[in-house]
């Protein structure tokens, strides 16, 4: 099995921009046109795009001679390129006289493609190179060696930074004479790569949650430190413990005094003598209302203004030790998963260490014990995050934009026979062509279609986003080149999974992979902005438009 490869390398090359590779019999299946692969290109390793697909023939058409080198790896098995962009890109290329790779590369994410590079190893049967194997070798070559088997490999570009570019290469000419170490080309990472957050998630539930719960409050101990009063509950007060959050017995009407260690308090209600042990419903209250360190206004420091009068008593309570305070931390930590099971923002691991006071490792205690669960959570970059969108109904049309939206909708009916010709919507500044475009939107979308809408300037663009937006909530992706890597990366993958109905964003956007598209719209298309000039490859985004109109058969 034979194919054809863009690669990225093949910029320069106008004539012959396609590689032919073979195809490993483990890869034919996984194998699909559009698809980001990675093949050997003279010494390196390179990105490349899945073309076309070529018959065995072609081998012998070659000749005897020629060696085709296999295709190394896929690197995403949903196809980059839809089939109708290769089409454009071979249009693009033949019609503005511009590389091939060029016109295909404007279709991908920014940052999607991967660098080239050589890594460096130790050959295997010097791995564990001695004294007298390395006898010989030049200082800084030895101290390579050290770093390789320290590392593992070390990547050439770090090489030339370490020791500057003439001593690097001075060095490589060393190690080829050496066979102590491989050069092994790779692809780095890509720039733009999905942003992942690591989110702690409940575990335990039911009786599992409560056994663990029980075990720990168990290990509490009523305590008190030296800046932190202790809560006295005396009986016969006169107000509860609302503040606290706890309700009152109906015997035994409650009231809280809190007061500091080494102070007197008055305990007639008790009958306690000085220096006599806290009664458990003391102990039992503070358990149950500070174990865990999550405070409420209740716990701020007062005295309890109707004090008994009466003998009073010196109280003291031992330092908490560190079993007691561990379990009241993590008791916090589940508590407060517990309380934010609906809550928009999940905890992270430095979060619910803050808040609870647990360390990394205690908080890893709770994931070995299966109470809690660490885990990795795509975060997706929004452009919209932070904007208000107000939401918006179709509005009653006059008879000139009914008429208007029926030929639109009746030139996507026929779609798909033949090629429709451009439909040009005329009106001055205000006659509402904006909401003809977004009912006839409406109308594919019904029908399982996806549209493009391009606006010719970025400020513009914010104002088509809050009239477009606000009609498909949810539904509306944002190209352009004010957003950064990341998010226009997130807003590609989107439109390429199928997540969005509509597209919209200044010419760029014209590139998305939009499946099943239904119609492209192009608002003020006789403004210069349309036209790209300044970067590879150079075009005209209404031209381009036509011409995706042409390829698809829809207006």
């Amino acid at each position: 099995m034979l194919v054809a490869v863009l690669t990225s390398a093949a910029r320069w090359n106008v004539e012959q921009p396609l590689l032919t590779y073979s195809v490993p019999e483990e890869l034919q299946d996984q194998l699909r046109l559009g698809q980001l692969v990675a093949v050997p290109y003279g010494e390196r390793l390179v990105e490349g795009i899945v073309w076309e697909l070529q018959a065995d023939e072609y081998l012998q058409e070659l000749g005897e001679d020629v060696v085709v080198r296999p295709l190394h790896a896929i690197l995403d098995p949903v196809p980059a390129l839809l089939p109708h962009q290769r089409i454009l890109a071979e249009w693009m290329a033949e019609y503005y006289v511009t590389a091939l790779a060029h016109c295909a590369l404007v279709m991908l994410a920014p940052g999607l493609m991967q660098r080239s590079q050589l890594v460096l190893r130790l050959a295997e049967e010097y791995e564990a190179a001695d004294e007298e194997t390395t006898q010989g070798l030049s200082l800084r070559l030895r101290a390579l060696l050290g770093l390789l088997q320290a590392d593992g490999e070390v990547n050439v570009e770090r090489l030339k930074k370490m020791l500057g570019q003439k001593q690097a290469k001075e060095v490589l000419q060393e190690l080829q004479q050496s066979n102590l170490i491989v050069q092994t080309p790779q692809l780095s990472l890509p720039k733009a790569r999905p942003r992942v957050q690591r989110i702690v998630r409940l575990l335990a539930q039911g009786e599992a949650l409560q056994e663990w719960r029980a075990r720990m409050e168990q290990q509490l101990q009523p305590c008190a430190k030296p800046e932190e009063p202790i809560r006295i509950v005396v009986p016969g007060g006169e107000a509860t413990l609302a503040g606290f959050g706890i309700s009152p017995s109906a015997e035994t009407r409650e009231v809280v005094g809190l007061v500091g260690p080494g102070s007197e308090a008055t305990l007639a209600g008790f009958g306690v003598s000085p220096n006599a042990a806290i009664p458990q419903k003391v102990l039992g209250l503070r358990t149950s209302t500070n174990r865990r360190g999550i405070h409420s206004r209740g716990d701020r420091p007062h005295y309890n203004p109707w004090a008994l009068s009466g003998a009073t008593a010196t109280l003291t309570l031992p330092e908490e030790d560190q079993a007691s305070i561990l379990a009241r931390r993590q008791l916090a930590a589940v508590d407060l998963l517990e309380c934010s099971i609906n809550r928009n923002a999940p905890w992270t691991p430095n979060a619910l260490c803050k808040a609870s006071g647990l360390t990394a490792v205690q908080l890893h205690q709770l994931v070995h014990e299966n109470i809690i669960a660490i885990e990795t959570l795509e975060v997706r970059r929004d452009p919209l995050a932070g904007r208000t969108l107000v939401a918006s109904q179709p509005l009653q049309l006059t008879a000139d934009q009914q008429r208007a939206l029926e030929r639109i909708l009746a030139c996507c009916a026929v779609a798909g026979a033949h090629a429709p010709d451009p439909i040009l919507l005329h009106g001055v500044t205000g006659s509402g062509k904006t909401e003809v475009y977004l009912q006839a939107l409406a109308a594919l979308i019904a029908q399982g279609k996806r549209g493009i809408m391009l606006v010719p300037e970025i400020a513009l663009t914010t104002q088509a986003i809050q009239r477009v937006a606000g009609r498909f909530p949810g539904r509306v992706a944002i190209i352009h080149s004010e957003l950064s890597m990341g998010e226009r990366y997130d807003e590609w993958r989107r439109i390429r999974a199928g997540e969005v109905d509509i597209v919209i964003g200044s010419r760029s956007a014209l590139f998305a992979p939009v499946p099943e598209l239904g119609i492209i719209i192009v608002d003020e298309e006789h403004e210069p902005a349309y036209k790209q000039g300044e970067f590879k490859p150079t075009y005209h985004a209404r031209e381009v438009a036509v011409k995706i109109g042409q390829i698809l058969r829809i207006p």
